[in-house]
């Protein structure tokens, strides 16, 4: 499978926004 840059970055875009949520409902932000 060739050029999954795509993919790449759908998945580096819900990590970071899983993590903005976890870090919201622990009150960091």
């Amino acid at each position: 499978m060739d050029g999954g840059g795509g993919c790449v970055c759908a998945q580096a875009a819900v990590l970071i926004r899983s993590l903005v949520v976890h870090s919201r409902k622990l009150g960091g932000l």
